[in-house]
């Protein structure tokens, strides 16, 4: 029995038999994720030696190391590709995906100093329809409102058929940004007769906010180099040109900004400034503004500002008040007279004029203050500089 006992109780280092029954426990030095060498329905006897059992199992345990370490590089390799794919993406938008068509992907970027802007387009012309088409894609690095900030314009595009000039389209306005996609599409009804003779006008403004419209720059396509014939769209891509500046007025210029309320049917002219008036034997003389609406080519009423004392760049800073039929906008006009005030027995001297109306009175920059202020933007003033005639 004493024997019995001492048979029952031998251990051996690696594993214990207990009853003939083996009993698997970890090894040190073995990391615990691991699993102990099935005993493949052995079962191990006092008789077996311990360098046996420590051979097996070591040579068990390396080969399941060189498998677990051969998954985990595997599985390293496959992270490291899956975020190199990822890199290239983080932190912004794939922009194959937001191309627009038709653009070339290799377009250039590269612009040159003074740059007002580069602007895509796209004509196409739909002869039996006698329709023109005018998409209107993009436009890049047109120039900040604020020196030293980036995004700071509201740039909006209007589209004139010329020769006429008072038929234009007008896209919608882009808040704070430098780099506007529009991506809209404008028609114009034109005759196949009068194709070669149009040309299209793509002005960009800056909207500052709805308060005032300053221009950027232009671009101006002849109808008689698109290919009426061919059945896709021409693609455009332009730098804009800025305004040419007109030789200085002889006489001067006035500032004046214009409001029409169409609910009260109320015209508001503001007659703000002068600047550069020339007088007879370069003399000084006192100045004032008569203002005439006009309805076809009867007068109905007349008011004048208050009289500026000697000045070549007179403030006058005065507003007045007309009632304006909403049926009478398109055959009324506005009619300024810069007058030298009590000039002899005669009266007032006019030293310049200009007309802003509809386009049966009015062409170039008065008009399109007119169609502006009383089409475009009621209930808000526009102002700008006209040369006095």
């Amino acid at each position: 029995m004493p024997q019995a006992r001492r048979e029952s109780s031998k251990s051996f280092q690696g594993v214990c038999v207990y009853q003939n029954q083996p009993i698997d426990f970890i090894l040190p030095g073995i990391s615990t994720h691991l699993q102990p060498a099935p005993t493949s329905g052995k079962q191990i006897t006092p008789g077996h030696s311990t360098e046996h059992l420590q051979t097996d199992i070591f040579v068990h345990e390396m080969a399941r190391s060189d498998s677990h370490e051969s998954l985990m590089s595997k599985n390293i390799s496959d992270e490291c590709n899956l975020e190199q794919s990822r890199s290239s993406l983080l932190g912004g938008l794939n922009p194959d995906l937001y191309r627009i068509g038709g653009l070339d992907p290799d377009e250039d970027d590269d612009f040159p100093d003074n740059h007002r802007g580069r602007i895509w387009f796209k004509v196409h012309y739909e002869e039996k329809n006698e329709q023109l088409s005018v998409n209107l894609l993009k436009i890049k690095n047109l120039p900040s409102r604020v020196k030293g900030s980036i995004n700071c314009s509201d740039p909006f595009v209007r589209i004139f058929l010329l020769p006429d000039g008072r038929r234009y389209v007008q896209s919608k306005v882009k808040k704070k940004t430098c780099n506007p996609r529009f991506d809209e599409t404008f028609v114009f009804q034109v005759p196949n007769k009068s194709v070669q003779d149009s040309s299209l006008r793509l002005t960009v403004f800056d909207n500052d906010r709805g308060k005032r419209h300053t221009i950027i720059g232009h671009v101006i396509v002849k109808l008689k180099d698109v290919d009426v014939n061919s059945t896709e769209p021409v693609l455009f891509c332009k730098d804009l040109e800025i305004e040419q500046d007109e030789p200085p007025s002889e006489s001067g210029e006035i500032n004046v900004s214009l409001c029409y309320n169409p609910m009260i049917e109320r015209l508001t002219v503001t007659v703000c400034e002068a600047k550069n008036l020339r007088w007879p034997d370069d003399l000084p003389l006192e100045t004032c503004v008569k203002i005439s609406l006009f309805t076809g080519s009867k007068m109905a009423k007349v008011k004048k500002t208050s009289i500026a004392k000697k000045s070549s760049q007179p403030n006058y800073n005065e507003s007045f008040h007309f009632k304006l039929n909403q049926s009478s906008v398109a055959i009324s006009h506005i009619l300024l007279q810069v007058n030298l005030a009590h000039v002899g027995n005669k009266g007032d001297k006019c030293l310049g004029r200009v007309v802003l109306g509809s386009h049966m009175f009015a062409r170039g920059r008065a008009l399109e203050h007119w169609i502006t202020a009383i089409t475009t933007t009621p209930h808000k003033q526009v102002r700008q500089w006209h040369k006095l005639t």
